[in-house]
């Protein structure tokens, strides 16, 4: 069955649960305010891949950027291309902002997102916890450069 994209709105948010697990009720990763870029996959009627991202204006920059807050693909849709095709959405959203970059979170134990995010040209900067001798990866601030890429 093809997938097919259309914009998310807080009357998905069960069908996501239902796929996703209940995280999603719990958490505030799916932005729908004004400005923000919020998109699933379906096959048929079933999601199985959403993304959620949002302008935010870091620490020390004088700019907003676009920030993929949430990216979830289905165990049994993925290396599909699903995600690949959702983060090429959602630069193509960032381009007509005009944002710099593109960035996003993942933690040291997605160990497929992480792989994706070097496939698709992000860079990864490691995080570390804890005292000197003992430090330990928590995770990887992820980046993409978007200026001069833009229509």
């Amino acid at each position: 069955m093809p997938v097919t994209y259309r914009p998310l709105t807080r009357l998905d948010i069960p069908a996501l649960a239902a796929a996703f697990g209940d995280w999603i009720l719990r958490l505030r990763e799916l932005h729908f305010e004004a400005g923000s870029f919020t998109i699933g996959a379906f096959a048929g009627d079933a999601p199985v891949g959403f993304i959620s991202v949002y302008p935010k204006k870091l620490s020390g920059l004088n700019r907003m950027e676009a920030y993929v807050d949430v990216i979830e693909v289905a165990k049994g849709y993925r290396r599909q291309g699903i995600a690949t095709a959702m983060l090429a959405m959602s630069r193509d959203w960032a381009r007509v902002r005009r944002y710099r970059r593109i960035r996003a979170w993942s933690t040291a134990d997605k160990t497929q997102a992480i792989a994706m995010w070097r496939a698709l040209g992000f860079r990864l900067r490691p995080v570390y916890a804890g005292k000197p001798g003992r430090r330990r990866l928590v995770g990887y601030y992820v980046t993409k450069r978007l200026k001069g890429d833009h229509p």
